[in-house]
């Protein structure tokens, strides 16, 4: 047991991704709800406790125009997600342009990457504030939360840099585990994060125009300091590697003499020779030459067309899960008139049972029934469809919580397509595939934003469940995805 826990380093990247994915989630929470009571009462006017308890009105409690400017608040805050998805994608599509072949070349990237994250998120967080502060300034200002990306790079270059260091600091033994533990830690870390963010919004009692805060948005801004703060500590601990001599690091060595010969820079300190390195090293377009070449060429086996039909399910399944989180708070407050709290207590408790579900089941399954990675990928896809089949058409609470409990199968399909890359890619090629996958993935929330917040403004009176029926509509796609290229290369090889 002790050599195991050595052998993961003691569940501190773990912890590192819990506390990461908590502050992330705590904040889109608050924005959610920012957004939603500026454009309720700054936008359309309506008294403060109108807009405090928008999503528990009924159509007893309101009249048939009330309803209607009801749905159009609740679309509009939908909305949003499009301009907020539009800032955040941008950077992080320049970002993975560069940042696969960098990680791959210095071990060290790594942790630099997910340091500046974190100072990223803290100082957006300060300008979150000062929106909370400055509570009648134009609800389209929040965007400046997003325009720190561009120096951080976003979730994309955080996903990516933690794939990255499973990789290079994990034994191919316990990768497998490793990469479900990281899964496990993100959905513990969006608990976490969910239920915090809905208990520290408590309702403020007659706001005045000195204080027009709605809620108390600062207790949750306090959260997310001292959630990074703790995570900057433990970046610390995390290992560069599991090889203390790799052949990367020697490759590092040799491009940094090469770069030195080519721009005869005179020998004098490393320090110098390192910074005058480093400021050139991370923004070389042949970072992405290489990363592009490395993503289309020739492999054996069909490896080129399972890397291709892969990602393209991935593709798909963000595409709904970003999708459907646009949209499922205002879904949630439209369909079964749930409040903040209600909506974040029960998001989260469900959490934490598909978390528990997803443990046993994989469990079972990998352990027990030896399942295959194919298998496991194919019916957790299937678990994804029955869930969002089921909410989209009982429009019911109970639906809600019988659809997540069913599709907890769901979050292992992300985890197995890139186990299953991460066998069939060299090592030192794996920053480049995860990069150039995420360069794609990074336009996907802006995309998918657009699509379901058109359908949802579309149907939220008549049909509101289309936005699932939908996601379900994506999930055929894609297990008929992977079915194609299972049957294709198993009768190719």
């Amino acid at each position: 047991m002790k050599k195991f826990l050595k052998d993961i380093n003691y569940f501190v990247f773990e912890i590192w991704v819990i506390l990461r994915t908590a502050s992330t989630y705590m904040a889109f929470i608050l924005i959610t709800m920012l957004v939603q009571d500026k454009l309720c009462t700054n936008e359309y006017g309506k008294p403060w406790d109108y807009c405090q308890r928008i999503g528990q009105l009924t159509n007893h409690q309101s009249t048939s125009a009330d309803e209607i400017e009801r749905n159009h608040i609740l679309a509009d805050s939908a909305k949003f997600n499009n301009y907020k998805s539009l800032a955040e994608s941008i950077p992080v599509v320049i970002w993975s342009l560069f940042l696969g072949s960098f990680l791959d070349n210095y071990i060290g990237g790594t942790r630099l990457i997910l340091l500046i994250g974190i100072v990223g998120d803290l100082i957006s967080a300060f300008t979150l504030a000062i929106n909370i502060y400055f509570f009648h300034w134009s609800t389209y200002l929040i965007l400046i939360f997003f325009s720190l990306y561009w120096f951080t790079g976003g979730l994309g270059a955080l996903i990516t840099a933690s794939y990255r260091s499973i990789v290079i600091t994990t034994n191919e033994q316990f990768r497998p585990l490793k990469f479900i533990f990281f899964g496990i830690s993100m959905t513990i870390g969006q608990a976490t994060g969910t239920y915090l963010a809905g208990q520290l919004m408590f309702l403020r009692k007659n706001p005045d125009p000195n204080e027009p805060q709605l809620r108390t948005y600062y207790y949750v801004i306090i959260a997310v300091f001292a959630f990074n703060f703790i995570a900057l500590i433990l970046v610390f601990l995390l290992p560069h590697s599991n090889i203390p001599t790799s052949k990367i690091e020697e490759e590092e060595k040799e491009k940094v003499n090469q770069q030195n010969e080519d721009d005869n820079v005179p020998s004098n300190t490393k320090e110098e020779i390192k910074s005058k390195h480093f400021l050139k090293v991370f923004f070389d377009l042949d970072h992405f030459y290489k990363t592009y070449q490395c993503f289309v060429k020739p492999r054996e086996n069909n490896i080129r067309i399972q890397i291709f039909v892969y990602f393209a399910v991935i593709f798909l399944l963000i595409t709904n899960q970003f999708g459907s989180s646009t949209v499922q708070f205002q879904f949630a407050e439209r369909v079964y008139s749930w409040s903040n709290q209600t909506y974040t207590e029960y998001s989260s408790m469900l959490n934490i049972i598909q978390t528990i579900l997803l443990l046993g089941l994989t469990s079972i399954l990998i352990r027990y029934l030896k399942a295959s990675d194919e298998t496991m990928i194919l019916l957790s896809i299937l678990c994804g469809f029955v869930q969002l089949f089921t909410i989209g058409t009982i429009l019911k609470p109970y639906s809600f919580f019988v659809g997540q409990s069913l599709g907890s199968l769901l979050a292992y399909s992300y985890l197995g397509i890139r186990n299953k890359i991460s066998k069939i890619v060299p090592a030192n090629e794996i920053g480049k595939i995860f990069s150039i996958g995420t360069t794609f993935e990074a336009s996907l929330p802006f995309f998918a934003s657009i699509i379901y917040t058109s359908l949802f403004s579309a149907s939220i009176e008549h049909f509101p469940g289309l936005t699932y029926q939908f996601g379900a509509f994506l999930m055929v796609i894609s297990l008929s995805l992977t079915v194609f290229v299972e049957l294709y290369c198993n009768k190719n090889e």
